[in-house]
């Protein structure tokens, strides 16, 4: 039926992908705006906790200063799949799925892994999202440190 109703901000919505179902929020945040301010959740995490930590307490503080900074997420975040109109976990999990538009996978690496720039680009095709980033906390170069990953059309 058109018109569609549009959904407000922060509704929770079903969306298909391929064979794969993700339940997701509207979007808060135009995506120019969603990575700055990720960026600048990052910093802070790093500042407060330095490199020399583990990766669960990374998480834990990102969680943290997003639900400080009031940036929707859901952590943890499985990928569903549908088979025979039946939902069901893929197994794919990714650390954050930020306000609907955005994937976000911490590591604690001193080198970065070409590996784990496959395994985003994966979730963002399992995902249907376009964008996702990889925090890298425990890299001495800040440039490495953090990456944004685009999915190829």
């Amino acid at each position: 039926v058109w018109p569609m109703a549009i959904p407000e901000a922060g509704e929770q919505r079903w969306w298909r992908s391929g064979k794969f179902m993700i339940e997701t929020t509207v979007p808060k945040y135009p995506l120019p705006e969603l990575e700055n301010r990720l960026f600048a959740v990052f910093l802070e995490v790093q500042k407060n906790l330095g490199s020399d930590v583990a990766e669960r307490a990374y998480q834990d503080c990102l969680a943290f200063e997003l639900e400080r900074r009031q940036i929707p997420f859901q952590h943890n975040a499985s990928l569903m799949s549908e088979i025979d109109g039946q939902k069901m976990d893929s197994g794919f999990r990714v650390d954050f799925l930020i306000d609907a538009q955005v994937l976000l996978d911490i590591k604690c690496r001193e080198r970065p892994n070409f590996l784990d720039a496959e395994q985003m680009k994966t979730y963002l095709r399992l995902s249907g999202m376009s964008c996702g980033f990889i925090a890298n906390f425990r890299s001495p170069r800040p440039d490495v440190a953090w990456q944004r990953i685009a999915r190829s059309r």
